[in-house]
């Protein structure tokens, strides 16, 4: 059983030519807050800004079948939620 504590953080991904107009729309139209990002943990730019409770992220990504684009949610304890994810898991594989 998982038993979700929070939502931690959503993050959006642009176009790295967009990645300014993508910062000012979410600051300066929608206002939220900027918060302190940490740089030199990414390769490429991105914005974090806080959200309610939450943190909202703005990163960079080529249009590709595959994405980082993501919502993170807190669990209360991570073993069980873990278990419960590992069953499903095989459960979806074994039956598509």
């Amino acid at each position: 059983m998982i038993t979700f504590k929070r939502t931690d953080h959503v993050n959006v991904c642009v176009p790295i030519e967009k990645i300014e107009e993508a910062r000012a729309f979410y600051a300066d139209v929608l206002g939220l807050t900027p918060k302190p990002r940490p740089d030199h943990v990414f390769d490429t730019p991105g914005y974090w800004f806080s959200l309610a409770d939450i943190e909202f992220h703005i990163g960079v990504e080529p249009p590709s079948g595959q994405t980082f684009r993501h919502t993170a949610f807190e669990v209360t304890d991570l073993p069980p939620a873990a278990n419960t994810l590992s069953i499903m898991a095989s459960l979806l594989k074994n039956n598509p």
